[in-house]
Order: C-alpha cells, then sequence, then structure tokens
C-alpha cells in the first residue's frame, strides 16, 4: 500500500517520471461486497471490516493491503462483525 496526500503529484512522480504505468483504478464502494468477492475468490481477509470502514488482506507476495470504505462507515453487519482476525497485517 502506499498512501499519498497529493494524487497528482504522485502520479507525476510514478508515472512520468519513474515511467510506471496506472492501468486501472479501483474505488471501494461497499468494503463489505468487495471482501465477499475477494473471499469468493479465495482471497483471506486477514483483518474483516468488523467496523464498515477498514480491512486488511494480503498479496501473494505476502504484501499487506489495506482497504478504506470511501466517505463514512458503512453500519457493522454480519458475518463482518463476529469474524476474527487471521495472521497478520
Amino acid at each position: 500500500m502506499v498512501r499519498v496526500s497529493d494524487l497528482d503529484a504522485s502520479l507525476d512522480f510514478y508515472c512520468h517520471k519513474l515511467g510506471l504505468e496506472e492501468l486501472r483504478r479501483f474505488e471501494v464502494e461497499d468494503i463489505y461486497e468487495i471482501c465477499r468477492r475477494l473471499m469468493d475468490q479465495g482471497v483471506t481477509i486477514n483483518r474483516p471490516p468488523r467496523d464498515g470502514q477498514m480491512a486488511f488482506v494480503r498479496s501473494p507476495d505476502q504484501i499487506s493491503i489495506e482497504l478504506l470504505q470511501k466517505g463514512k462507515s458503512l453500519p457493522p453487519q454480519e458475518p463482518w462483525l463476529s469474524m476474527e482476525n487471521v495472521g497478520e497485517w
């Protein structure tokens, strides 16, 4: 995960100066739906979105990826509310 404070400056740095290419961008509209889709594809949710705001998953290279809900937190709901943390993040 790379958090940036100025998206335009960061895109300029990574894309124009380093020569990397942004292939796609995902906006997390519903963190529960994103986590459900990832689980259905076999991804372990290391820290479920119990608070309706944040979750952690790991890439195949064991890179911790933080998922954040866009805007305000969603109301807590099951099965996420009761789900335990798994592994490290």
